[in-house]
């Protein structure tokens, strides 16, 4: 699976500012809920806000994957987010979170959403592309990182 099946430029935030994890949720789930009229924001907060109940989604190295399992839903959308001065995000290593990787998938379809967090978790962990994503400069640009990183882990998965 392509992240870029689920990713669109029209759920790709250049210059998030927000200053908590509520707020950058809520404004995770009101991008996506924007694109897609299959998905209620209040909804999708709500389920963000349950997932991070949990545990934190923030990893560390700046990256956070945000993630909920909607009932009805009949397709999986992903959102992107950068933020440059960084929000605090209960993050693994305690350091301010900068990317956030948002996944919404069918709750009916759990195997397809492991393995697509598993997909994205690659893509963050390199530095290399970390950085890229926040050098980039436009959503275009940022869309165009991820379809590189997909190719190169497919090719890598071929070889």
């Amino acid at each position: 699976m392509r992240i870029c099946e689920f990713l669109a430029e029209e759920r790709i935030i250049t210059t998030l500012d927000c200053c908590d994890k509520n707020d950058t949720l809520a404004t995770l789930a009101r991008v996506v809920g924007k694109s897609d009229g299959q998905i209620d924001p209040a909804t999708l907060h709500q389920q963000l806000c349950a997932r991070e109940h949990e545990s934190s989604t923030a990893f560390g190295d700046g990256v956070a994957v945000p993630h909920a399992r909607l009932a009805g839903l009949d397709h999986t959308v992903a959102a992107f987010a950068r933020s440059t001065t960084g929000v605090e995000f209960a993050s693994l290593d305690g350091k301010p979170t900068h990317l956030f990787f948002v996944l919404v998938s069918p709750s009916e379809a759990p195997g397809p959403h492991i393995k697509i967090l598993a997909r994205i978790s690659r893509m963050l962990v390199n530095p290399h592309f970390r950085a890229r994503s926040m050098r980039a400069g436009s959503e275009a640009e940022i869309l165009s990182l991820f379809r590189e990183e997909d190719d190169r882990l497919s090719q890598l998965r071929v070889a």
